[in-house]
């Protein structure tokens, strides 16, 4: 079997292309097997078939006979041939000699079939060699032959022209018809007819044996789609679906196992990640407790020290510096001073002291408006016996309302005289 593009380049050599095929597979019906994707395949009968659907076609053969040829090769009629040479025959001026033969048949031209002076030519066939028609004749009849023979083949195209493709006559000064043929002309023509009756008799034996090898193909295939049956139908009886199936199974199963390993392995180096991801929690715990005890002993320590802090410590003149630290809120639009330094004096002990811190409140009234107060907290822790650092809290106040609040960083050094 061969695909399309085989089949093209076997029929390259003689001008077919697969316009032509697809062309005269839809006008003669042409039944293509294809396979299992669906491309066409050809058999050497269909190679066969396409050349002769082109010869005839060459030839001026109808579509209809044609297609008589290829659903039944031994209904094609040779006929068409012959009047043409019944008609030769009349006009060169021998009417007697085409009357005699009764193979002649009632002959009519076919109008408006294109023309070609190598029509005869390509009478012979595709496969046929193209020789000399007189090469096969006796000695004694060639000289006469050949001698005839340019006058025939004029009288041929002329005849062809002249009812074929001219609706008037064509005279012709060059070639002179009304020459009588001699005895090896009419010899010459019956040979020739004679052998191109036979080679159309082995074409349709040809023809019909590729349509044997054809059925016998189809029939090939046929058993051997009976024989795969069979072969499956003594499988089911002898159990080998049931080895098969295990087979399957066992390969499932062992696809399941490499799963199941690939998950054993993701789990370990998951176990693993959160062995090292413990691993680090522990020293991050670890360094957590050591900074809570320091912070523990350090508090300790501050506690011990609060034991011992003396609260006169906070007694005395100070220079203070405050930077403003944050403003919590401001609801009237006071002026929040940002810097301050002043000299101011702590006559008593804070009230409240927790640890090391002591807490100091003092609250501010305004001459020009007694409806303003300003409240101050500070909150102080001792660094040695001249300085104090803490947080200064400021609320401004109008009529009892809080409207303003800040909050400062604190710098006290003890003032001494002349500083």
């Amino acid at each position: 079997m061969f695909n399309k593009h085989d089949v093209l380049e076997h029929l390259r050599a003689y001008h077919i292309g697969a316009q032509d095929i697809a062309q005269w597979e839809r006008e003669f019906d042409l039944s293509i097997p294809v396979n299992s994707s669906g491309e066409a395949q050809y058999s050497s009968h269909h190679i066969n078939m396409f050349k002769n659907i082109k010869k005839n076609l060459m030839l001026g053969h109808s579509k209809k006979t044609i297609q008589t040829m290829l659903t039944s090769p031994e209904a094609i009629n040779t006929s068409r041939e012959v009047p043409v040479m019944q008609a030769v025959l009349a006009q060169a001026g021998n009417p007697e000699m085409a009357q005699d033969n009764s193979d002649w048949g009632d002959w009519e031209p076919e109008a408006g079939i294109p023309f070609n002076e190598n029509d005869a030519m390509a009478s012979r066939g595709f496969d046929e060699p193209a020789t000399s028609m007189t090469s096969e004749l006796p000695p004694e009849m060639r000289q006469d032959a050949e001698s005839s023979q340019p006058l025939f083949q004029k009288a041929l195209v002329s005849l062809a022209k002249d009812n074929r493709y001219v609706s008037e006559p064509i005279s012709s000064p060059e070639v002179n018809l009304n020459v009588a043929p001699n005895h090896s002309m009419q010899v010459m023509m019956d040979r020739l007819m004679e052998e191109k009756r036979d080679l159309h008799q082995r074409l349709i034996e040809t023809e019909k044996l590729n349509s044997h090898l054809y059925n016998a193909n189809n029939m090939f295939h046929r058993k051997v789609k009976a024989l795969n049956d069979s072969i499956e139908k003594l499988r089911e009886e002898n159990g080998e679906h049931r080895y098969f199936k295990a087979l399957d199974e066992k390969a499932r199963l062992h696809k399941q196992l490499i799963h199941a390993d690939k998950t054993i392995q993701e789990l370990k180096k998951s176990v693993a990640g959160l062995k090292q991801d413990k691993m680090a929690l522990q020293r991050t715990y670890q360094a957590d407790m050591e900074g809570f005890n320091r912070q523990l002993q350090y508090l300790q320590s501050e506690s011990m020290d609060a034991k011992k802090l003396m609260p006169t410590l906070f007694c005395g003149q100070w220079n203070e510096s405050i930077i403003l630290h944050e403003t919590y809120y401001d609801h009237f639009g006071v002026d929040i001073p940002n810097l301050r330094e002043r000299t101011f004096r702590i006559s008593e002990p804070p009230s409240v002291i927790s640890g090391v811190v002591g807490s100091i409140s003092i609250t501010y009234a305004y001459e020009k408006n007694t409806r303003w107060k300003r409240h101050e907290t500070h909150y102080l822790t001792p660094v040695g016996a001249e300085r104090l650092k803490g947080f200064l809290v400021v609320e401004y106040w109008l009529e009892d309302t809080p409207v303003a609040k800040a909050s400062y960083r604190v710098a006290c050094v003890r003032h001494r005289n002349g500083t």
